[in-house]
């Protein structure tokens, strides 16, 4: 049954999560992207070198070779932002909360899969400078 119910409403789930973002995005003022691009890129340097890390070592705990590992780690970079737009929501309260939520989530959205496609060259680059260590 629970198979079935999942079957039925994965279409409803898909539709109303692109219904959200696209009320989300409309909801932006873009003139106000500007003033938070800075603390954006720190928000997102601070998170995507966290989440990069957690994914290393549960990865190496695993057995994971070097690869596999990076592979683990950049692709938690663009997980969990789902939180910080629904926080944006609250932007009618915080009006900066909005734009710099927009930003940080197109930064993360765009560093993880761009890491993710160089996990091959990144790998062969962290083992060459493990060994010079």
């Amino acid at each position: 049954m629970a198979h079935r119910v999942r079957t039925l409403t994965e279409p409803l789930r898909d539709l109303f999560a692109a219904v959200f973002f696209v009320f989300f995005g409309l909801e932006l003022d873009m003139a106000a992207l500007p003033a938070v691009l800075i603390p954006a890129l720190l928000l997102t340097l601070v998170t995507a070198l966290t989440k990069f890390v957690v994914g290393w070592y549960g990865a190496a705990r695993a057995g994971v070779q070097t690869r596999g590992r990076i592979r683990a780690g950049v692709t938690l970079i663009p997980r969990g932002e789902f939180s910080i737009l629904i926080a944006g929501l609250g932007a009618a309260l915080t009006p900066v909360l909005g734009p710099l939520t927009a930003a940080y989530v197109l930064m993360t959205a765009i560093l993880g899969p761009v890491l993710a496609r160089f996990d091959g060259p990144l790998a062969q680059w962290v083992d060459r400078w493990g060994k010079k260590v």
